[in-house]
């Protein structure tokens, strides 16, 4: 039995994704990926944050 073609092949898009992350962190200054981390973080908490008050309600 054959199986069809994958459509997407979620390895390679991941291992994608870690290989151009790793080059724009490379590219950036300390102070630069501590801002871009800082960054983030404001961005997960406040994510965090809203799907707590959804689940309060």
């Amino acid at each position: 039995m054959a199986t069809p073609p994958k459509a997407f092949d979620a390895v390679a898009a991941s291992r994608q994704w870690r290989e151009t992350t790793s080059r724009k962190l490379d590219a950036m200054s300390r102070a630069e990926r501590l801002a871009h981390y800082a960054c983030l973080m404001k961005q997960v908490t406040g994510v965090a944050a809203a799907s707590a008050k959804a689940v309060k309600v």
